[in-house]
């Protein structure tokens, strides 16, 4: 049987109960990894490493590991995915090492500052987060608990009042955000810089510039669903036609589409718009 196993990490979790499982099929068995390693095809120390609940095994090892030992492969199929669910919600919610809030230079940082203050708060649940920014939504405005989300997933690039707002439901005063304002003006500078090169590189010709927006929209086939803010910055629009298909566009790239072939709406099936050699 070889010396004993390590003990379990974590035995409560969803991968410690996978590993544990394991060990009880090979238990059952009277193998231990070598004698179980010349049954199936994977080296002993892959069978170790599968039941040492330090991690989540491929699904074709478990597969394997759990025929050999008889095990019902419906329930071992069953901790397997819910280990692998576990897996991905940590790797979701743990966020990358946050640097200094004074070393903040993009959002990408900024994004991972705000995660790392959620998780050093105890990750307070989102629908708490919410209630407490209450207190000040006067001040910075309502935070929904989805926000508070995206900002904690790094799905999102928060406004000023936003981040604030997040930071109160994270319990961090008001008057402790200075560091994080500065945080915040940096990386907001930096998205700019990064638009204006966006922008020499996709720049629109005049003819095009000088169209209402919303009659340019028009042309490529889409209605506004919001305000204009700008020929770089993401727009949502909706087909002309259905109304159905909703997408985020930017016009100094869309405008593309005019030299290029028919763009069909893929919920109505029309053509969007013609393209330019069709119109000349």
């Amino acid at each position: 049987m070889g010396r004993t196993a390590n003990p379990i990490p974590v035995p409560e979790s969803s991968v410690g109960k996978l590993a544990a499982c394991l060990r009880t099929g090979l238990a059952r068995k009277g193998f231990g990894y070598r004698e179980l390693a010349e049954q199936i095809r994977y080296h002993p120390t892959t069978l170790q490493r599968a039941a040492s609940g330090k991690g989540v095994p491929s699904w074709p090892v478990v597969k394997d590991f759990a025929g050999g030992c008889d095990l019902d492969q419906e329930e071992v199929r069953r901790l397997w995915e819910a280990a692998r669910r576990e897996k991905a919600r940590r790797v979701r919610d743990d966020p990358p090492r946050a640097v200094g809030v004074t070393q903040v230079g993009n959002y990408a940082e900024l994004g991972v500052l705000l995660a790392s203050v959620r998780a050093k708060k105890d990750s307070p649940p989102y629908l708490l987060i919410e209630r407490r920014a209450e207190a000040t939504k006067r001040q910075f405005g309502r935070l929904p608990h989805s926000t508070a989300w995206r900002i904690a997933v790094r799905q999102t690039r928060p406004s000023l009042h936003q981040m604030r707002a997040f930071l109160v439901g994270c319990n961090v005063p008001p008057q402790r955000h200075g560091p994080y304002v500065r945080a915040w003006e940096r990386a907001d500078t930096q998205y700019r810089r990064d638009l204006a090169r966006e922008e020499s590189k996709a720049a629109i010709p005049d003819d095009l510039r000088r169209k209402d927006p919303y009659l340019l929209a028009r042309e490529l086939g889409f209605v506004p669903r919001e305000p204009f803010r700008g020929y770089h910055l993401p727009w949502t629009v909706a087909c002309r036609f259905c109304h159905e298909d909703v997408r985020r566009i930017r016009l100094s790239r869309a405008v593309a589409d005019l030299n290029r072939p028919t763009d069909v709406c893929p919920v109505c099936n029309l053509a969007l718009h013609d393209s330019l050699a069709d119109r000349r």
